[in-house]
């Protein structure tokens, strides 16, 4: 390859993750005006599942009564149903944050969950070995997903699923790494294991 082709090449790799980058932040800030108006459905259940086990009920059986405190309370569960459908260590991620009011959850998942999607999408990249595979994958990662209509639904809805990605990612990154401590790649992939 001669110098201008290089250059040419580089100059496209910049402007395709450029592109991807607004698409990125578009879909950041579309998501966080909708979380701020929508309450979360999937979230909720499970704030109030940790908020339940807790104070040492059982979460799985548990049926809001009234005269409970509200902070127990699921606006859209059914009468005598628990909506709790996670296992118990999923729902043990939930427990530090029990105490926090629901809107202080609300931001504060959406800003862990968009962190576990960006970090775990490095983390694949950084298993490509050509920085052009590298470019491909962010900018395909951003726009197809990203910017689609799934990520943008899973963050809207508080679902969790993005953290056992991030492990996934961090276990094939750890993996790729070659070095004599991948016994410890094992750890994360336990971790996802554990949280289906």
């Amino acid at each position: 390859m001669n110098a201008r082709a290089i250059t040419i090449s580089a100059a496209l790799r910049v402007l395709l993750l450029a592109f991807a980058a607004c698409v990125f932040v578009r879909s950041v800030w579309s998501s966080w005006q909708t979380v701020q108006d929508f309450g979360g459905y999937d979230l909720r259940n499970r704030v109030v599942a940790a908020r339940v086990l807790n104070t040492g009920m059982d979460p799985y059986t548990f049926v809001y009564r009234k005269g409970m405190p509200l902070e127990w309370a699921d606006a859209v569960a059914r009468p005598g149903i628990p909506r709790v459908t996670v296992p118990p260590t999923a729902l043990c991620m939930y427990l530090p944050f029990a105490g926090l009011p629901y809107k202080a959850q609300r931001d504060l998942w959406w800003g862990l969950e968009w962190a576990a999607f960006a970090s775990g999408c490095a983390l694949l990249a950084l298993t490509l070995r050509k920085t052009r595979g590298r470019t491909e994958f962010l900018v395909l990662a951003a726009c197809l997903f990203a910017g689609g209509y799934f990520w943008p639904l899973h963050v809207i809805r508080g679902q969790y699923y993005v953290f056992e990605m991030f492990l996934l990612a961090l276990t094939a990154w750890l993996y790729a790494r070659r070095r004599a401590n991948a016994l410890w790649a094992g750890v994360p992939l336990g971790l996802a294991i554990a949280l289906r």
